[in-house]
């Protein structure tokens, strides 16, 4: 009788291949999902706005006017696109589908949690640290003020005298201004109408001209370059 009891008392435990989650396992990787997901549909949801916004379609460009309460701008969109989808959805995932492999694996729970626990809450203290400063537009696209505060910084750190910068968007210029001065000895201000010389970066172009000349049979690469020169 006592060795029947002791049989059925082995037959009542889980197979080895039946491994359980605990409750509170499964629960915690199921937390990794939920921020894994929230993540995902909403840094999906931007992926129609950009392509909407490249299409050019009328309606298209009123879309970032109804939702400007929250996002701001096409830019700040598309950072949240990518770093909800490549950074928040992956990141969350991957460490939920780890703990749980883990420990299917291994057949038994994780020897020190807590450190599982500590992992999981500083990501997601690190999400609300950048989502703050993405969601204020401030880590996208920065005022006025701060910008050209920012190119002083630079001009003066490398010793440039001026400089002309201008956003383009789209093909198209939607800002432009003068910093600094035309040269050190003039005392000119630069302003977006002022020509800078195009230095070295005219090379690659002139090289192209001369060379459509030589196809053209109207220039000789063998030939004495003063023959074609005005100046020197």
């Amino acid at each position: 009788m006592a060795a029947k009891t002791q049989a059925a008392a082995v037959a009542a435990q889980p197979a080895p291949d039946s491994y359980q989650l605990p409750a509170g396992e499964k629960r915690f990787i199921g937390l990794h999902l939920v921020f894994a997901l929230i993540a995902l549909f909403l840094g999906g949801i931007f992926g129609p706005f950009q392509a909407f916004e490249h299409a050019r379609w009328a309606w298209a460009a009123k879309l970032y006017a109804i939702i400007s309460p929250v996002f701001k701008s096409y830019y700040q969109g598309l950072t949240l696109h990518g770093v909800l989808t490549a950074l928040v959805f992956t990141t969350f995932f991957i460490t939920g589908f780890f703990t749980l492999t883990v420990q299917f694996g291994l057949r038994r729970p994780l020897r020190y949690p807590v450190v599982n626990r500590i992992g999981f809450w500083v990501m997601v203290a690190g999400l609300v640290l950048a989502a703050v400063p993405l969601l204020l537009s401030r880590g996208v696209w920065a005022p006025d003020e701060a910008r050209y505060a920012r190119v002083a910084q630079e001009m003066k750190a490398h010793g440039i005298p001026g400089v002309s910068m201008s956003i383009v968007k789209d093909g198209k210029v939607v800002k432009s201004r003068g910093y600094g001065q035309t040269d050190k000895g003039s005392g000119g201000r630069v302003t977006p109408q002022t020509l800078f010389q195009a230095g070295s970066i005219s090379k690659p172009v002139t090289a192209l001209g001369a060379l459509t000349l030589v196809e053209k049979k109207k220039l000789s690469l063998d030939a004495d370059v003063n023959n074609a020169l005005r100046s020197w």
